[in-house]
């Protein structure tokens, strides 16, 4: 363990932890709580007599759906287009570059972000170059069904651009090690996706102006894979949890003598504050503010666009949630059934008059 960390005295269990698994934060962690975890489960099914090695039975991790789209809502649509003779009569106005731009090979086959801007810089640049038009135009109405057909499509393309496409998609994929996390992790994935957050706020209200030059920047961070780190690590971290519960109830009758504690039980104590709290529960209280600071900001961006998310990717977000929410309490039962069986052996009192 790193020295920076400080032991609590051996032997003394402090009921705040009890209530407050996660609350329990520290300057420092472990190297790595797969082998933080295997080594306390080790420790306490050797002094629980448990036989054989702790078995950790792995969760499943719900993968991103191999192929959603919130195309299918608005493919009754019709896409509005621009034809040549009025492209050309558009003169000097900015939108004329867009357009070639956007007709070009390049343009129609450009990535979903790159879409999505093209989407943005005309609605912000068509009602400039409408104005710029002779009144009666008729090149006016088809600009205007165009930017119609686009503001009402836009939160769709939205979904598919920063939700489904592939940033998305490596956001959440699952990486093979974990090494180092998340200890060797930076700011910048939590403030970009506050920025994010704030730009679909602004878009959807109308400022399509916003943010153009920071889009890619800000979706770049998406390729660090973190949504599938944090996934995967606390499902491991809940099943080994599950794991240290299964140790504790298969030898629960015998912690305590005539409501004195055994050498065992003694040695267990020594055990849980040496490695869980001291070991295990630091590092999982820094995975628990990572989850708040990447997660959070990530789901408030879903709920903006929730109306226009596929069934696909509902049920998804659903069952990723759910596991999700369940690892980050699995500390408290674990917690609980430890109190439970120490109670009976007088620990907790001795507990109380620690200062």
């Amino acid at each position: 363990m790193p020295s920076c960390c400080v032991r609590r005295k051996a032997g003394v269990i402090l009921p705040g932890l009890f209530l407050f698994p996660f609350l329990f934060l520290t300057a420092c962690a472990p190297d790595g709580v797969d082998s933080s975890l295997s080594n306390y489960l080790s420790r306490l099914a050797n002094v629980a007599g448990y036989e054989g090695e702790p078995a950790v039975k792995p969760l499943p991790v719900v993968r991103f759906p191999a192929s959603v789209s919130s195309e299918s809502k608005t493919s009754g649509s019709a896409q509005a287009t621009i034809g040549l003779l009025d492209f050309l009569a558009m003169g000097g106005c900015q939108l004329q570059q867009l357009v070639a731009h956007r007709n070009s090979g390049l343009g129609k086959f450009s990535q979903p972000s790159q879409k999505l801007l093209y989407t943005l810089q005309f609605l912000h640049f068509a009602p400039v170059c409408m104005d710029s038009l002779e009144p009666g135009d008729p090149l006016v109405e088809e600009l205007e069904q165009a930017w119609q057909q686009k503001r009402r499509d836009l939160p769709e393309m939205l979904v598919n651009s920063l939700l489904l496409g592939p940033d998305a998609r490596s956001f959440w994929k699952v990486p093979r090690e974990t090494h180092g996390y998340p200890e060797q992790i930076g700011a910048e994935l939590p403030e970009a996706l506050k920025r994010l957050h704030h730009l679909v706020q602004r878009w959807l209200a109308g400022d399509y102006q916003a943010g153009w030059n920071h889009l890619e920047s800000l979706l770049f961070q998406f390729q660090s894979g973190e949504g599938g780190q944090l996934y995967s690590t606390l499902l491991r971290f809940r099943s080994a949890l599950d794991a240290g519960n299964r140790i504790l109830r298969s030898r629960s009758e015998h912690w305590c003598a005539r409501g004195q504690p055994t050498i065992n039980v003694r040695a267990a104590n020594n055990i849980v504050t040496k490695f869980f709290v001291g070991d295990v529960q630091p590092w999982a209280a820094i995975l628990s503010r990572r989850y708040y600071a990447v997660i959070e900001p990530y789901e408030r961006i879903e709920m903006l666009l929730e109306p226009h998310l596929p069934e696909g990717y509902l049920r998804w977000r659903a069952t990723r949630q759910n596991a999700m929410h369940l690892a980050l309490e699995a500390a408290k039962p674990h917690v609980t059934l430890l109190q439970r069986l120490m109670e009976p052996c007088g620990l907790n009192n001795e507990a109380r008059r620690t200062p």
